[in-house]
């Protein structure tokens, strides 16, 4: 294994005393297999992303074309786009210093060749483990159109080094351990100033940790490098279903991902190229890039080549993948830009972060939290046990209905009935029924009936057809203005009429809406025109009614490019036929990262108050067990406090993916049904039980509003703000007080928050009543001093 680097590295003069080779090199071939699935991949891209022919070099090494699902066609262009920005970038800038691109475990990736003729001057290195590479050149030089492009090229397939060497491009097969060899072959190309580029696109994290740091460390002494880094991370921990699939998914190809551990986040990333001595680093999450580094025209461009509606799965993807760009210098322009620009949504990490304390973190530390305990029950019908955007609804007391989704193989047909008292579905078969679909809504209408609005088939599918349910049979009724889907649906009471409000959703053409309609089984639909300026148009958002209120909630989504909108708007009918908005800011020290989600169940458990659960965070990927995946929301007094969600000892491992489900209140419990993911190219995680919020078992934590003066045995009050502010140290932080209920949910919350804890009215039992100063001298002996304060009959402090 090589060693670390531990002595300074000045230009590019002979260091070797300071480098050392691999003393023995074993050669995984199930990482350089990662390639051939890699580069079909990317050929998949570049067959329906890229237009102009004359760039379709991976055809080359591709001999049999696969189609790529959208997903991760979609990924994968984003991918590509990222390195194609910093390589163009690179070349195009500070063109009178030599330049040199290294692509570490580069496969089968044509790169070079893109700009050969476009940047003459420019010198291109090649670097993969040597069957990889002799592979590689092999095709290149039976390729004319490939072989053309170099510059005298000379071919050593039997070299230990380097295979194709040209005054243009050179391709090295080694093991990127041995550093010894690897700097010798650059200190014949490169001088002291020359800038470097070096390229690792899910690369070095196949690379033993100790391996992979000596590489940043060795490449930061260049005084002109510049690294950028492509790789995965675990922004939620191992536990989450995407990191779960993800992490098994490599161990299965016998590929792990050697780094994560060590490095699971973004900030870690960073600190990691500071400490190796990089002196500028940004990074950020794929979601991250694709909102705030893609421009509208890309996004549209994307959006017109094939159907897509996997939003949950690629916000997903893009926070489990990383772009990392850094310098060895001051920041360059591209830096400069990273660092300054406005970050809408997903997450961004920079030197200057590490530096400092995190000061957001700070503030959501002292947000008050509840807490409520969740349980997962195997009780489903054959066949019910993996199914995802489908819709839930209330049929009766105890009853709920389901309808759709998607399975494991195709769009569902079939209704299910949830009996909670005997905790059983079952299946209903009617006829007619509502043909297969998805991202649809249910919303109970009154006394036993629920009306099914919208959806899609295939993305290009919008449906227009809706249906009202009375428990036995489907009936069709009036057909929406415009076929929607991922819409947002309420019920509400209108002059003795059950109707159904609807919002936004998405239509044919990749139209997203911004528009209300308003169903009533008198009346069918009908357009509410919005007073003053209309919501954003979104697809995805949560809304609610309030009876008590006169009004609604109307919350999150994906705007028309995908970004996760973080607003709150208060909505009430303004008269008949139209809608007014007022916009609800979170209260001072909430952070709104928090309510900026899409795909997010939102259910009223009150008359004033409400759960937003699960769906995906525009700025962050929650662990399942953080406080904030459910929020509570008061509406009449604009409170939110997130909800910590506890599970059983037993169930620790079975936290769900609170992503393509949906949930229906009955009897003052939450029934999470469904939900699902896929994770890229990776497989899939399935919820396989149904979840059961328990709110009604628990009560919330009692939380200290006021400043607390311990009471001396004298009687005596002190203002401990005052003392402290005095001798010139931090004030101390409020404790929360808590009453137990009768289970150790809160106990275990406090626990998993590691926060200190003040717990009223517990009982200690017979210590109570026969501690005495007496009875503690004798039991511990004189020479110990036990300092204790009674109130009778329970101990108050101690």
């Amino acid at each position: 294994m090589a060693e670390a680097i531990e002595a300074p590295y000045s230009g590019l003069s002979s260091q070797r005393n300071h480098l050392y080779a691999t003393s023995s090199v074993v050669v995984p071939n199930a990482v350089v297999a990662t390639n051939d699935s890699s580069i079909v991949s990317k050929r998949s891209v570049e067959k329906f992303y890229v237009s102009d022919r004359a760039d379709h070099l991976l055809r080359h090494f591709v001999p049999k074309f696969q189609r790529r699902s959208p997903l991760i066609n979609r990924g994968y262009w984003l991918r590509m786009e990222l390195v194609k920005q910093t390589v163009e970038e690179f070349l195009s800038s500070n063109t009178d210093v030599p330049k040199h691109l290294i692509n570490l475990g580069c496969g089968f990736d044509p790169l070079p060749f893109h700009y050969l003729r476009r940047y003459p001057g420019i010198d291109f290195i090649d670097v993969d483990y040597p069957q990889s590479i002799r592979r590689k050149a092999e095709i290149i030089r039976n390729t004319p159109e490939l072989n053309e492009l170099l510059v005298d090229p000379s071919y050593s397939p039997d070299s230990d080094a380097v295979i194709i060497s040209s005054a243009n491009y050179t391709a090295v097969g080694i093991d990127l351990s041995d550093l010894r060899k690897f700097d010798g072959i650059l200190q014949a190309r490169c001088q002291a100033n020359d800038e470097l580029l070096f390229i690792s696109e899910v690369a070095i994290t196949y690379m033993p940790v100790e391996d992979a740091d000596s590489l940043i460390k060795w490449a930061a002494q260049f005084p002109g490098a510049k690294f950028a880094l492509i790789e995965q991370i675990l922004p939620a921990g191992e536990k989450h279903p995407f990191a779960k699939t993800m992490l098994s998914h490599f161990r299965k190809i016998k590929s792990a991902l050697q780094n994560i551990g060590k490095y699971p986040s973004l900030t870690a990333q960073v600190q990691r190229f500071d400490a190796y001595g990089w002196s500028s680093v940004v990074a950020c999450d794929f979601y991250g890039a694709w909102c705030n580094m893609i421009s509208s025209e890309q996004k549209s461009f994307v959006e017109s080549i094939e159907p897509f509606d996997e939003w949950e799965d690629f916000v997903s993807f893009g926070q489990h993948y990383f772009f990392l760009y850094a310098s060895s210098r001051m920041p360059d322009a591209k830096q400069m830009s990273l660092f300054t620009r406005e970050w809408t949504c997903g997450s961004r990490v920079t030197t200057e972060d590490i530096a400092k304390p995190d000061l957001k973190n700070l503030q959501s530390s002292r947000i008050s939290t509840l807490t409520a305990g969740l349980e997962y029950r195997k009780h489903w019908q054959p066949g019910f046990d993996r199914r995802k955007l489908g819709a839930a609804a209330k049929l009766c007391d105890g009853v709920a209905i389901y309808y759709g989704g998607m399975d494991a193989k195709a769009r569902s047909a079939v209704t299910y009935i949830f009996d909670e008292a005997k905790m059983k579905v079952s299946r209903v078969d009617t006829s007619p029924q509502p043909a297969p679909r998805v991202c649809h809504t249910l919303t109970k209408v009154g006394s036993r009936k629920v009306l099914l609005v919208g959806g899609r088939g295939n993305p290009k599918s919008a449906l227009a057809d809706c249906w009202l349910f009375d428990g036995v049979v489907w009936t069709r009724v009036q057909d929406l203005p415009n076929g929607r889907y991922r819409h947002s649906a309420t019920h509400i009471f209108i002059e003795s009429e059950d109707c159904v409000l609807v919002f936004g959703g998405r239509g044919n053409g990749n139209e997203v809406y911004d528009t209300w309609v308003l169903w009533s089984e008198s009346n069918g639909w009908s357009e509410v025109k919005s007073v003053g300026r209309s919501p954003i148009s979104r697809f995805s958002a949560s809304l609610s009614w309030f009876p008590s209120m006169a009004a609604g909630v109307l919350t999150g989504g994906f705007s028309r490019e995908g970004h996760i909108i973080s607003d709150v708007l208060l909505v009430s009918l303004n008269g008949p036929g139209s809608i007014k908005q007022q916009r609800w800011r979170p209260p001072p020290g909430f952070g709104s990262n928090l309510l900026g989600r899409a795909g997010a169940q939102l259910h009223p458990i009150g008359d004033t108050e409400a759960l937003l659960l699960g769906g995906v965070l525009g700025s962050h990927c929650l662990p399942a067990d953080f406080p904030g995946n459910v929020l509570h929301l008061n509406i009449s007094n604009q409170e939110i406090e997130p909800l910590c969600t506890i599970l059983s000892g037993k169930e620790q491992d079975m936290w769900p993916v609170l992503m393509g489900c949906d949930c229906v209140w009955l009897n003052n419990r939450l029934h999470i049904l469904g939900g699902g993911i896929t994770a890229f190219s990776m497989g899939s995680f399935w919820n396989l039980c149904t979840g059961i919020l328990e709110i009604d078992q628990l009560r919330p934590a009692e939380i200290i509003s006021r400043r607390i003066k311990p009471q001396l045995a004298s009687s005596e009050n002190i203002s401990l703000p005052d003392v402290y502010s005095a001798i010139g140290t931090p004030k101390p932080s409020l404790v929360e007080r808590y009453i137990l209920a009768q289970n150790t949910t809160e106990i275990q919350s406090a626990i998993r928050r590691r926060v200190p804890l003040l717990f009223d009215n517990l009982s200690f039992g017979e210590c109570t009543k026969v501690w005495s100063p007496e009875y503690l001298k004798a039991a511990f002996g004189e020479s110990r001093e036990v300092w204790y304060t009674m109130h009778i009959p329970r101990i108050h402090i101690m």
